[in-house]
């Protein structure tokens, strides 16, 4: 019978991983939610900026009776700051919309 080669078992994290693999049961894992709470209210924060910003610049934009409200490409190469608020605030509601569902 021939011996067996004795594997020493990993220590730390990776016992831990392997232990926890076998039963989904014992995973157990720290939400962090004060601190996603934090970030949640940052990137609320964020977006009420560029929602003012963007009420702010429409105004601007509207003395000069520009048909940006109808055609993009108006808004895009005669508004280039409101396109851009535009641009931020849908980045920053992906980022929003990610932290919510987690």
């Amino acid at each position: 019978m021939a011996q067996e080669e004795h594997i020493p078992r990993p220590k730390g994290h990776p016992a831990l991983a392997e232990l926890t693999s076998l039963d989904g049961g014992l995973m157990i894992y720290k939400r962090f939610g004060e601190l996603n709470a934090h970030s949640l209210l940052f990137q609320q924060a964020h977006l009420l900026k560029l929602e003012d910003d963007l009420k702010c610049q429409q105004e601007a934009d509207r003395e000069d009776h520009e048909e940006y409200n109808k055609d993009v490409r108006v808004l895009i190469e005669k508004r280039a700051e409101q396109w851009k608020i535009h641009v931020e605030s849908r980045q920053r509601l992906r980022i929003y919309r990610e932290c919510r569902c987690r």
